[in-house]
């Protein structure tokens, strides 16, 4: 007589056998079974004060950034504000999840938005940082590359990581089987893993962007509209210091598997303090130190900044051909002049703009100035000085 051995042929097997085989358990008054037991959604006992906590803390960050939009004209942060109102609603449905427990909607999409928020946080610092290059730097480049294409490029970085963690956090939220999960744990990686190294790509561009604005100081040039962009600059430094300890406390919890020996999956304290807090922090001081207190007068607007741009080439084209005809004749510096003050004249402005932008220098007007028979140049993303 011989005797079939009915063993398991791979690991995911294993554990999707040792999910179909778990041990019931009868939930309390809010819901919660221990950890590996039947509908168990959660690998702690979820904390109800905490989540009011932090749902109230994003709630406040999330209307502030709403109204700090409106005050300051800023139509790009619908971003910021997206992140935090996904943060918001983690929250509510985790508040909701800490007394039903049972229910895995709550756990799971509380999951998902929780983890997939700072992603939003991420690109909108891009954004703000192209807008910066693009109003500060005379050339409006950083290692060649356009101010304009920075902040897209990176963005569109960002959503390719998004994509890649949303595939896997829904193979690996609450309630999915242990065999999604150790599937959904390697892509996740990947994504994270991912916009780790779009962030440390982004950090060499604004060690570039911090080195021109260094060097354009020693030229002489102040910022006369008292423009916080060295704060700024430091502070983004910041976040994306808090983005890299939220990325690498999840690579950890992932790395180090998710069985009872990883203290980072099985403690609730850990969630709040490396990912709630550095997250919740990130959107503070975008509230205090908001963009809309740097990002304004000349060169702060994108669509007014490539539309200026646009005028500028066309003048200037104008302009040398006006001189080759004109230079024969003895006239054709009194007739860019002209043309700068036409182009000054369209943009509502009183200053000249010369006729060719692409030459400015900071202290031009400083030398132009001691003439009485040229104005004072005028750079269309600075102002004077």
């Amino acid at each position: 007589m011989s005797v079939a051995i009915n063993a398991p042929t791979s690991v995911h097997e294993l554990l999707a056998r040792a999910a179909a085989s778990c041990v019931s358990a009868v939930p309390d008054k809010n819901g919660y079974v221990p950890p590996h037991t039947c509908n168990s959604n959660y690998d702690y006992y979820p904390s109800f004060a905490l989540a009011v906590i932090f749902c109230g803390l994003f709630l406040l960050t999330t209307v502030l950034h709403i109204f700090q939009a409106f005050y300051y004209k800023k139509g790009f942060c619908a971003v910021i504000i997206m992140g935090a109102l996904w943060e918001v609603a983690s929250f509510i449905l985790r508040v909701l999840g800490t007394k039903d427990q049972q229910k895995r909607f709550y756990a799971s999409n509380s999951f998902l938005l929780f983890t997939l928020a700072p992603l939003w946080i991420n690109a909108f610092v891009y954004m703000v940082a192209g807008r910066l290059i693009f109003c500060f730097v005379p050339s409006r480049k950083v290692f060649g590359i356009k101010a304009t294409w920075i902040g897209k490029l990176f963005v569109v970085f960002d959503i390719i990581s998004f994509i890649i963690q949303l595939s896997g956090g829904l193979m690996i939220s609450p309630g999915a089987s242990e065999a999604n999960k150790q599937n959904g744990l390697h892509i996740y990686q990947a994504g994270i893993g991912a916009q780790q190294g779009f962030v440390v790509m982004f950090i060499v561009v604004m060690i570039g962007f911090h080195k021109s604005m260094y060097d354009l100081e020693k030229t002489g040039w102040r910022d006369n509209l008292g423009r916080k962009w060295k704060l700024m600059i430091w502070l983004l430094y910041l976040i994306l210091l808090l983005i890299t300890i939220r990325i690498i406390y999840r690579l950890a919890e992932y790395l180090l598997g998710l069985d009872d020996s990883n203290p980072l999956p099985n403690h609730e304290v850990y969630m709040y303090v490396l990912d709630a807090v550095p997250m919740f922090v990130s959107l503070a001081i975008l509230n205090i130190m908001h963009p809309g207190r740097v990002l304004f007068g000349p060169g702060s607007d994108y669509r007014q900044g490539k539309k200026q741009l646009r005028l500028e080439k066309k003048v200037a084209k104008k302009a040398r051909k006006q001189g080759k005809r004109d230079t024969v004749n003895g006239y054709g510096d009194d007739e860019e002049r002209m043309i700068g003050y036409e182009l000054s004249s369209r943009n509502g402005s009183t200053a000249y703009l010369g006729t060719e932008p692409s030459t400015y220098s900071p202290l031009s007007h400083e030398r132009a100035g001691a003439s009485h028979l040229q104005p004072p140049l005028y750079d269309p993303h600075r102002g004077h000085g």
